[in-house]
């Protein structure tokens, strides 16, 4: 991390991951729209947060869910994302996207 700030990548690599991981929240949303078993409450906009738990697990054996919230809740906070997280349920819940306005994946190619 430190070379990375010294050579002045490391927020470009920041960047990089958030957009990384919007995109693999994405794959899994349109995962579970052709998969009904993967559904929360037969309803295709709501991601059981596991989901995207287990295979982050493997790519960051120090993520816990809590961290995991926090990377989502970044996501949406940067409008990279449109939804929100129901911590009771423990789903992230996407915007419903009958609206062109309201797509759960806006076109945004970095956070600001």
């Amino acid at each position: 991390m430190d070379q990375y700030i010294q050579s002045g990548v490391f927020t470009v690599v920041e960047r990089l991951r958030m957009v990384t991981l919007k995109n693999f929240v994405k794959r899994v949303a349109n995962a579970i729209k052709a998969n009904p078993d993967l559904q929360v409450m037969g309803n295709n906009n709501f991601i059981d947060l596991k989901l995207l738990f287990i295979p982050l697990r493997q790519w960051d054996e120090e993520l816990d869910l809590d961290e995991l919230q926090c990377l989502l809740a970044n996501l949406i906070a940067h409008s990279l994302l449109k939804g929100y997280i129901s911590h009771e349920k423990r789903v992230l819940v996407l915007s419903k996207d009958a609206f062109p306005e309201v797509n759960p994946f806006p076109a945004s190619l970095v956070p600001p």
